[in-house]
Order: structure tokens, then C-alpha cells, then sequence
């Protein structure tokens, strides 16, 4: 069996889960408990490798998830893959999938996402300190997550907003 092959797949988002797609169901390997993927930045450094026998690592039918819980990535930078072949197999005969050990096997770009515009605008001094709605304008989607905002005056000390609700934060 083998992946589909992905060369220089353009704008992966940093929170999108990485996907590899077969050309039969595959399973992970029974029993296989050492096998691992490693995420590697064009040039050789790797990330902490994931055991494929982790949870967060999912398979359906054709389809291998990997969670982004289990890496991070950066900004606009080029990452490839290194799966052994003992990882997975196929459903019927128990092939294994050929390895994928190459920077030109699969390999993707992270996607920069920019503040395009905000409003008011950045730098403003002159606001009504009550009332204000805060308008960020990106040039992509964003994954909402919860998490802090931290608002930083010209004057006075920064204030951290909690992330509540998806795509709001009430302040």
C-alpha cells in the first residue's frame, strides 16, 4: 500500500492536523508499540517523534489523523515526514505501506496568518475607554481555542482577556 503522495503542500495552518491519505483502508500495525512518525524542518531538525500506537493518532478507512495536539509547528516554515513501514497496514492481506522517508514524499509549508486590518485602528490614542469594540481583520482562518488576549496600552500595564465564547471575547 502507499500514501498518496503530497509534494510541497502549500499552507498547512499551524493548528490543522496533519492527514495522509491511502490508496487502501489501512490499520496501524497489531502489536506494533515502537513505531514512530517524525515531523523534520527542511534542513534535518525533528521534532519529538509521536508513537503511532498513541490515541491521537487516528485511522479511518483510507485516512491516517494526526492531532496537532501532538506537535508544534512555526510560521511559514517547511516540515516533511518519516513514517517506517511497520506503521501501518492494509485491512485485507496485512501489507505493510511503504515507508515514507524523503523530504520529497510528504512534505508541507505552514501558512502565515496576518493581521490585515483592525479596528479602531492600531496605534489610536484618542478612544472613549467604555464601549469599545475591538475588530481584528485576518488573512485566513483561525482556529479559536481557549486561551488569554492580551490588550497592551500605550500607557498603563497590559490586561489579559479570557477567550469565552468561539470568535468573541467580552470584555
Amino acid at each position: 500500500i502507499t500514501v498518496y503522495v503530497v509534494y510541497d503542500r502549500q499552507g498547512q495552518l499551524l493548528t490543522d492536523p496533519i492527514v495522509l491519505k491511502f490508496d487502501k483502508d489501512i490499520e496501524k500495525t497489531a502489536g506494533n508499540t515502537t513505531s514512530t512518525i517524525l515531523i523534520k524542518e527542511d534542513g534535518g531538525a525533528a521534532l519529538p517523534s509521536i508513537l503511532v500506537s498513541n490515541t491521537s493518532v487516528s485511522v479511518s478507512n483510507d485516512t491516517v489523523t494526526i492531532a496537532s495536539s501532538l506537535f508544534t509547528l512555526e510560521n511559514s516554515k517547511k516540515y516533511y515526514l518519516e513514517i517506517d513501514s511497520l506503521s501501518f497496514e492494509d485491512t485485507i492481506n496485512n501489507n505493510p505501506f511503504q515507508e515514507i522517508n524523503s523530504i520529497n514524499d510528504y512534505n508541507f509549508t505552514t501558512k502565515t496568518i496576518l493581521t490585515t486590518s483592525s479596528t479602531p485602528p492600531n496605534g489610536e490614542d484618542n478612544l472613549n475607554k467604555q464601549n469599545i469594540v475591538i475588530a481584528l481583520t485576518f488573512s485566513g482562518e483561525l482556529a479559536t481555542t481557549p486561551g488569554l488576549i492580551t490588550l497592551t496600552p500605550n500607557i498603563g500595564d497590559p490586561q489579559e482577556f479570557d477567550i469565552t465564547q468561539a470568535g468573541k471575547v467580552i470584555i
